[in-house]
């Protein structure tokens, strides 16, 4: 296992961040990093998505192989709904804000209560909503936001989320003009997006592709699901690159 960049590298490119917050109008960005793995059995990608699947069923599990052969199949099971269309209803989950699990049934609720009490993490949040209200608003006559997060958990790590529901002006809008106006969220970019993508591609020691992009479904009327590529890597029959993001604002502590 090879991490890209290396830890070091990593904690200093979250220092900067930290540090261009506190002279510029950055207040969110999300500093990505990689592992590569190299094994000398073969990865059963069929049983890689089925225990994907079966670990996060609430999730979203994905597969795409383009090119096999050159580019692996890329997976992933994603807690994080980008937008979901149904006639003239729409709904987006937007999830930022994560803390490890324990496997101490006492010590794993005390850190939810400590996510949900943290001020840092309750910001980071709150920067993602009133990103993605901002951008539905003006295309919905209602708009539904929970005024608190809700606490969501997957087998290892517990996340502030938001199910945000709408009623479109337009019940004709294509599911995908939905997605590529909501995305990038700042979940996966930053705030503002702009100068985020900035400094995250001089930051970042290589290319995104799909992570952090979007994957999902659409029908004949427009309706369909999309969520965002996070959770995922890159599967071949003997290596892999997974890749993981932290969403930085002003309070994080490059350490953490």
């Amino acid at each position: 296992a090879r991490l890209v960049p290396p830890q070091v590298d990593y904690v200093n490119g979250v220092a900067k961040l930290v540090a261009r917050m506190k002279t510029t109008e950055l207040e969110k960005a999300v500093l990505a990093r990689a592992i590569d793995l190299q094994s000398t059995e073969k990865f059963s990608v069929v049983e890689l998505f089925y225990r994907l699947f079966h670990n996060n069923p609430e999730g979203y599990t994905f597969a795409l192989a383009q090119d096999p052969q050159k580019l692996g199949w890329f997976m992933g099971a994603s807690p994080e709904l980008l937008v979901a269309k149904q006639n003239q209803y729409i709904f987006s989950n937007p999830v930022a804000g994560t803390l490890a699990r324990s496997a101490d049934p006492v010590e794993d609720q005390a850190q939810a209560e400590r996510l949900f009490a943290s001020a840092k993490d309750q910001h980071e949040h709150a920067v993602v909503i009133e990103a993605i209200a901002d951008q539905l608003s003006p295309l919905c006559q209602s708009l539904s936001i929970p005024k608190l997060p809700s606490l969501i958990k997957t087998q290892t790590v517990w996340h502030l989320a938001t199910q945000i529901k709408g009623t479109l002006k337009d019940p004709d809008m294509h599911v995908f003009d939905l997605a590529s106006i909501l995305h990038p969220t700042p979940a996966v970019c930053g705030q503002p997006a702009p100068l985020a993508r900035q400094l995250i591609s001089e930051l970042e020691p290589f290319k995104r592709n799909l992570f952090a992009g979007t994957m999902g479904w659409s029908d004949v009327r427009g309706n369909g699901a999309w969520a965002v590529n996070v959770r995922c890597g890159r599967i071949f029959e003997h290596s892999a690159r997974l890749y993981a993001g932290a969403g930085i604002v002003e309070a994080s502590q490059p350490t953490s």
